[in-house]
């Protein structure tokens, strides 16, 4: 009788060649000035308001993390068009986003045992499928954060990696 196959941790990747030759998902961090919970909370709320981008599947659960699937038809989706507004003309080009799927996940950063700081990092991770994709969700989602939670954002480079660095080591 055969052992069982060990349990695949979940960062490792399912698909066999990812498997075979070692790949690493992609990560993308996201260090902000704010409760994790905060975070997330707009954080999926946000993801909600791209799904007409293809965003689906986007799950909350209990464990600080946002499922997310990036559709396949995300690019055939056309908005209606009308005559006298050539802006949303323009507004209807694919997105180009192949499909995937990724994990957006919240820690809290502690500072001496306590978080006084309210800081946290957001960390996006690649679960299956292309990591231009998830890049391309990581960039609007910047975006966003930079035009409608700009006190969020954590204007230093160097104070940022720091904080996202805690993450990378743990």
């Amino acid at each position: 009788m055969q052992s069982p196959l060990p349990a695949l941790d979940a960062s490792e990747p399912q698909n066999l060649l990812a498997r075979i030759f070692r790949f690493k998902p992609e990560a993308k961090y996201l260090a902000l000035r704010t409760s994790r919970d905060e975070a997330l909370a707009w954080m999926y709320a946000l993801l909600e308001a791209y799904s007409y981008r293809g965003l689906r599947d986007i799950r909350y659960n209990s464990r600080f993390e946002i499922g997310v699937t990036v559709d396949k038809n995300n690019s055939k989706r056309a908005l209606n068009r009308t005559l006298d507004s050539p802006s949303i003309l323009t507004t209807t080009t694919a997105y180009g986003i192949r499909p995937c799927k990724f994990v957006v996940e919240g820690f809290q950063i502690l500072t001496d045992g306590h978080d006084f700081n309210q800081l946290c990092v957001i960390r996006f991770t690649q679960k299956t499928g292309a990591a231009s994709s998830m890049r391309k969700v990581v960039r609007e989602v910047n975006k966003a954060v930079k035009y409608q939670q700009d006190a969020w954002l954590i204007k230093s480079r160097k104070e940022a990696r720091k904080i996202c660095d805690c993450v990378k080591l743990a």
